[in-house]
């Protein structure tokens, strides 16, 4: 289409504000060009990225920066959490499945209109 995305990071010391611009048809290359020049220019002292179009992320300009922590966002999957999660997913399918309370579902009403179609 043409259209052409402004990505404007600001920082600041606390006293002066700077701003840099990333600009591209693609939202996601200017969100990129804006984070490179701001590190870059030292307007911003670092940056930790975890999520990815690509995963694992590709080795770029940014996995060459001192300043730049980069990690797949499956970075805290350790064998003991992906247990954890293993048998709280369990225990939870079985609470529903039982009809016990099931308190950490954050929209509970789906629940009960579960109930109220005889599921």
């Amino acid at each position: 289409t043409g259209a052409i995305t402004r990505v404007l990071i600001d920082s600041t010391d606390g006293e002066r504000v700077w701003g840099t611009i990333g600009v591209s048809e693609n939202v996601i290359e200017a969100s990129w060009e804006a984070l490179l020049d701001a590190l870059d220019g030292s307007r911003l002292r670092g940056a930790g990225l975890d999520v990815f179009e690509i995963e694992p992320p590709e080795l770029t300009r940014l996995s060459e920066m001192d300043n730049v922590v980069l990690s797949p966002h499956i970075a805290g999957m350790t064998a003991q959490t992906i247990a954890g999660m293993s048998r709280a997913a369990t225990r939870h399918v079985l609470d529903v499945l039982s009809g016990a309370d099931f308190s950490s579902v954050l929209n509970p009403q789906a629940l009960e209109l579960g109930k109220v179609a005889g599921r």
